[in-house]
């Protein structure tokens, strides 16, 4: 499994779509609620501010992050091509082959562009 980051953010995405994407607006239990029946991930976590809209996902597969992606478009009834355009996708690393107890300070974080380790 993996933890799947999906989102936009001031940085990606102009104000007038971030507006349209805000998961408080109509709820974030809602839009949890929403999510979580489209069975896209084993847990997830929505998350929505002024600057950015994001849901981690754990899952299986890349498809988890697709499914995501998707999710953005249909619950805020947007056509998918003008929100995917403005969407990042993260992923974690693989998690270790066995699971085994690690002290907190351990934990890791990578994706495509950086690798961010907690001490």
């Amino acid at each position: 499994m993996r933890l799947f980051a999906v989102g936009l953010s001031h940085r990606t995405a102009p104000v007038d779509l971030r507006e349209c994407v805000d998961f408080a607006r109509g709820g974030l239990d809602t839009a949890l609620s929403a999510l979580a029946s489209q069975g896209v991930g084993r847990e997830v976590v929505v998350l929505s501010t002024c600057n950015r809209a994001e849901i981690y996902a754990v899952g299986d597969s890349d498809a988890t992050a697709e499914g995501v992606g998707r999710f953005f478009s249909e619950y805020h009834k947007l056509p998918h091509a003008t929100v995917a355009e403005h969407l990042y996708h993260r992923r974690g690393a693989d998690p270790p082959a066995t699971c085994s107890a690690s002290p907190p300070d351990s934990t890791r974080w990578s994706s495509a562009s950086r690798r961010f380790s907690a001490r």
